[in-house]
């Protein structure tokens, strides 16, 4: 007579949607950018709320675990993060501008490489 195995099948977790990850991560950034949007300058008490939301959002992006393919472009997307905050900061809008292009160019890499479609 057989006995019945006393051990538990082994258990998956659910895998992990990493677009919808990226996406939650990012939305306050997104929605604090559209509020400053228009706002006239960086000094623009919506700006500087902007620019401590990219913060957020590069610190959230940095605590989170994502596939090994995409590890070093949301590294420089949060580095990037971190230096449009800078920007505001210093009221430096050519720079601010360059480097508002160069977030928007790392934010569709990223996008790219977990599933979601590119941003203008």
């Amino acid at each position: 007579m057989t006995r019945p195995s006393t051990t538990a099948p082994p258990t998956t977790s659910p895998a992990i949607n990493y677009g919808r990850q990226y996406l939650a991560d990012v939305a306050p950034w997104v929605a604090a950018a559209k509020r400053a949007s228009g706002s006239g300058t960086l000094t623009a008490p919506a700006a500087l709320a902007a620019g401590r939301q990219a913060v957020a959002a590069a610190r959230q992006l940095l605590r989170q675990t994502w596939p090994a393919s995409a590890e070093s472009h949301i590294h420089s997307l949060a580095v990037e993060f971190d230096t449009v905050n800078e920007d505001i900061v210093e009221n430096n809008v050519p720079k601010y501008e360059n480097d508002g292009t160069t977030l928007n160019a790392d934010a569709n890499v990223v996008r790219a490489e977990l599933g979601l479609p590119s941003i203008r």
